[in-house]
């Protein structure tokens, strides 16, 4: 059985079509978790009459606390082999669990994930993502870096993919409640860094709505802080568990340029000597200083060693440096 996991909150404009998705699915055997976030429309009613209608719909109210509590919620209660992520505001075609379960069973991946196409709500018209390149492919701990560069926003969102609910139950992996954004990448890099084999397709059947007003569109001042929560958590999530080196390196590679992303472009000169002093009494940041040089790329570690030991001099050198780097 796959647990299908959708937090809801104020979306009573979207919800019955992403719900009449999961109704329509070819392959029957699943459970779709509704986790009503403390909506203040007819979002939780419209779950609940759902959820009369069929039996395989549950539906849990909690008081609002964000994607994440709500997703972990589901977790908690999920019964499935597999469990997968669908927003509220979005939809599958019919074939998406049979596809994916295909491609996680016939495969045997420890992550199966399909590909989308984006759904504009302004101009009402799909949008090709052009990102996709080929049509099935598979990596192992041998390879797995290639996905990175093969596919860099597959680590951006959590929905789209299938996950092995031992894993998750294994390693107790859960989404951190402290994060408002960028709460995706880090599950993400938890769950891939103890992957032993991955597989995708590029087959669309996951449509993506675009809403200005969604939570991923919205401008968050609070980057720094989100951004170095999520570094410091993977950074003790890896020191926990044996997993490969080289994953791990790419992830905390991508997370340093996250944090330095969000440094040059803090606004004023006191928020930016506030944010370095931070980072500086960070025990996973002093970590990073002593590895040895070969773990990472010249330009993260240089970075690293001027952010601590001569951070403000060194700060446009610093912007230089990471200027063509994309941020997870």
């Amino acid at each position: 059985m796959i647990s299908i996991i959708t937090p809801v909150y104020n979306v009573e404009r979207f919800l019955p079509c992403m719900i009449e998705s999961v109704l329509a699915q070819s392959e029957q055997d699943w459970e779709l978790l509704l986790i009503d976030d403390g909506s203040t429309d007819t979002s939780g009613s419209l779950c609940d009459d759902y959820a009369k209608r069929d039996k395989r719909i549950k539906v849990f109210h909690q008081e609002n606390g964000g994607v994440s509590r709500a997703r972990n919620l589901g977790l908690m209660h999920a019964l499935g082999e597999y469990v997968t992520f669908l927003d509220s505001d979005d939809m599958w075609t019919s074939d998406f669990l049979q596809k994916i379960i295909k491609l996680a069973q016939v495969h045997d991946v420890d992550l199966a994930s399909l590909w989308r196409v984006f759904i504009d709500e302004v101009c009402k018209q799909p949008v090709q993502d052009a990102s996709a390149v080929g049509h099935n492919r598979f990596y192992d701990q041998h390879n797995m870096s290639n996905l990175f560069e093969e596919c860099p926003d597959f680590f951006t969102v959590v929905w789209g993919k299938l996950y092995k609910m031992s894993l998750i139950r294994k390693y107790n992996l859960r989404f951190n409640e402290q994060m408002c954004m960028g709460e995706d990448v880090l599950f993400l890099a938890c769950y891939y860094t103890l992957s032993k084999t991955v597989g995708f397709s590029s087959v669309l059947c996951y449509n993506y709505r675009i809403r200005d007003n969604s939570l991923v569109r919205s401008i968050h001042n609070n980057m720094f802080e989100m951004d170095l929560c999520r570094f410091v958590s993977y950074a003790e999530f890896v020191n926990s568990y044996e997993h490969s080196e080289d994953i791990e390196n790419i992830f905390q590679t991508q997370f340093i340029n996250a944090l330095i992303h969000s440094l040059v472009h803090t606004n004023t000169i006191d928020v930016l000597r506030t944010r370095i002093r931070t980072l500086k009494t960070s025990d996973s940041f002093l970590r990073l200083s002593y590895k040895r040089r070969r773990s990472f790329p010249k330009r993260v570690y240089l970075v690293v060693l001027l952010l601590r030991f001569v951070p403000y001099l060194f700060l446009p050198y610093i912007l230089w440096i990471t200027k063509n780097i994309v941020r997870l």
